[in-house]
């Protein structure tokens, strides 16, 4: 049976279709990059676009198979990841284009020897191997790998507290109780993570706003992500927001308000915030100090 879930996340399949065409053609045309930040916002598209199959999925199929559902809010989550994840790629490039530098990461992977490899391997070491400390952006990094695990595993607990029958009330309240404390534990940090890219961004902007048209996106980008990780942290500790709470359902599927508030403050969110930094293509093309070939 269709339900609201099913047109919501149809709508937002669609136009995440289409910004995976635009992606697609900008790579595809080499107008950009593969090993870049333009790589990482694809990725977010690739897996909103899996989320909001999920959604039509269950919206159609309903509770008959309910892992659809862990399945769109696990991809969700993800999503959200790869978007702030992005959003300080974009920032860290900017810095690259305009000053040669970054000082949110001063050793420039794709000019190292070994590159990512060694960008990876410095999520283990603390010290730098004689080049700039990137300790700050190793932080977020972790921080962020850290709050989405805690996300997901949040996300799991609750699911087995609903399916797994042999358990007591008592017991399901705890584990309830334990998942959302976790869920709003690494939504939390995403909003901390939020903050401080607007204090970035703040600090980068040296001269007026209108010389600088990618850092323009970028803050008004800002707002929307605040917006998604706000209510993400309220999805935690508001049982009338939260998916695991038997009273966001009717008989077929989702109610239609519940539908309406996810949507509009996250779907919605992800995917201006996801237009905006495609828009940025557009904005740095007359950048002098433009360096695609090598920046993230």
């Amino acid at each position: 049976m269709w339900s609201p879930l099913a047109s919501a996340s149809l709508v937002f399949l669609i136009l995440y279709s289409i910004l995976f065409i635009i992606l697609s053609t900008l790579f595809i045309l080499r107008k950009v990059p593969w090993i870049s930040r333009w790589l990482v916002l694809l990725l977010h598209v690739l897996v909103r676009l899996a989320s909001q199959a999920c959604g039509v999925s269950f919206g159609v199929i309903g509770y008959r198979n309910i892992d659809l559902l862990i399945a769109y809010y696990v991809l969700g989550a993800e999503g959200y990841f790869a978007l702030v994840v992005c959003t300080a790629r974009y920032l860290i490039a900017w810095q690259r284009n305009h000053w040669g530098y970054s000082w949110l990461e001063p050793a420039d992977p794709t000019k190292e020897r070994a590159g990512w490899g060694k960008r990876f391997q410095r999520l283990f070491r603390w010290r730098s191997d004689g080049a700039p400390s990137n300790r700050w952006i190793m932080m977020v990094d972790w921080m962020l790998i850290a709050a989405n695990a805690i996300i997901i595993s949040g996300g799991s607990v609750s699911s087995a507290a609903y399916t797994d029958r042999d358990l007591t009330p008592s017991e399901v309240k705890s584990k309830l109780d334990a998942a959302n404390g976790m869920r709003a534990a690494g939504q939390a940090v995403f909003l901390a993570i939020n903050t401080a890219l607007l204090a970035c961004i703040a600090v980068t902007v040296q001269r007026p706003w209108y010389a600088h048209p990618t850092l323009l996106l970028l803050l008004i980008t800002w707002p929307f992500l605040m917006v998604r990780g706000i209510f993400g942290v309220l999805q935690a500790v508001i049982p009338d927001l939260n998916y695991f709470n038997s009273e966001v359902y009717d008989a077929n599927n989702l109610t239609q308000q519940f539908v309406t508030e996810e949507t509009c403050m996250v779907t919605m969110m992800e995917f201006i915030s996801a237009a905006i930094l495609t828009s940025t293509f557009f904005a740095t093309r007359p950048e002098p100090l433009r360096r695609q070939d090598s920046q993230l």
